[in-house]
């Protein structure tokens, strides 16, 4: 139950079954791109992943190991704002997986996963879908800030993440992070 601290556990466990039987009849999901299947689902790989809920190695079929980590948070209904201490702590182990992903080896990439529609969720996938394509983080920023091209609500979601970002850069040590760091 909530109260106890495991109000999570049931909807982690749903996600991993998911990722086990992919693992099982050896096929991928639409996260791992790329034609790539799942080779291993690890749950609660701290210290060695910040975002540790799970991890699912996968590869391509001529990947003789695996070329893609993904370190999934699961969360049923995350408030994707400042003011939220859950998700400030949550955006820090984002920040904590990146930072700390090896720059040899595998890719590595994060996700969150969410239960069912939820508006703060798919405004962030949506601003992760446009960042992904852009070939630089500012040409992205100045995409979503192009005046009439998206409404105030992506726009509003963008400038939560970046001071989620700007929090969570501070509680790691940088006094006073400056946008270009920040973005």
């Amino acid at each position: 139950p909530y109260p106890t601290g495991g109000g999570g556990f049931t909807f982690e466990r749903k996600v991993a079954v998911q990722y086990l039987a992919h693992l099982l009849v050896g096929d991928g999901a639409v996260e791992l791109g790329d034609g790539r299947h799942v080779v291993s689902v690890e749950f609660q790989q701290a210290p060695e992943h910040s975002v540790d809920d799970l991890v699912i190695c996968a590869a391509r079929d001529d990947d003789p190991k695996p070329s893609l980590v993904l370190a999934a948070g699961v969360r049923r209904a995350p408030d994707l704002v400042q003011s939220d201490e859950s998700t400030r702590k949550l955006i820090l182990a984002f920040l904590r997986e990146v930072i700390n992903a090896p720059a040899d080896g595998p890719e590595h990439r994060c996700a969150l996963v969410v239960a069912g529609v939820q508006q703060h969720a798919e405004q962030l996938a949506l601003l992760a879908d446009f960042a992904h394509k852009q070939m630089d983080a500012p040409r992205f920023f100045r995409l979503i800030r192009t005046p009439g091209k998206f409404d105030g609500d992506i726009r509003g979601r963008l400038e939560q993440v970046e001071g989620l970002v700007k929090l969570a850069l501070t509680e790691l040590g940088i006094a006073d992070p400056g946008v270009q760091l920040v973005e």
